[in-house]
């Protein structure tokens, strides 16, 4: 009736199968990986943080990215945001100045992190 299909992926997984692999120092990232998240999501209580990424292909403009903000910022809750250099159409990310300010002890934006770690880190809130 409908024609076979193979999923193939997620790879990732793959490379928690092979414990001394010399491959395994390559990793699967498009992106340096920002480390300092880590300390930070250390500090933070079990279950508090939220983790936004919009991955290594989407765009979005300015605007976008400032309204996405304040919607952060307005949540309450402890923010981990990946922002990587090309996220914004052909500008730089640029929040404004109130935004740090409302965010300072509760937000914490990076550039590329290890999604893995994040998604099984106990801190991230489930959802």
């Amino acid at each position: 009736m409908f024609p076979r299909v193979y999923a193939v992926g997620p790879l990732q997984l793959l490379l928690n199968q092979s414990h001394n692999d010399p491959m395994k120092s390559i990793g699967y990232n498009l992106w340096i990986e920002e480390t300092e998240y880590l300390c930070w999501l250390n500090s933070k209580a079990p279950n508090s943080v939220l983790y936004v990424n919009f991955g290594s292909v989407a765009s979005m403009t300015p605007q976008q990215l400032v309204e996405f903000g304040w919607g952060l910022a307005n949540s309450k809750h402890h923010f981990l945001w990946i922002i990587r250099p090309d996220l914004v159409f052909g500008e730089s990310a640029m929040l404004p100045p109130e935004f740090g300010i409302e965010t300072k002890e509760r937000g914490l934006i990076a550039s590329w992190c290890s999604q893995e770690e994040v998604l099984n880190h106990p801190q991230l809130e489930d959802s």
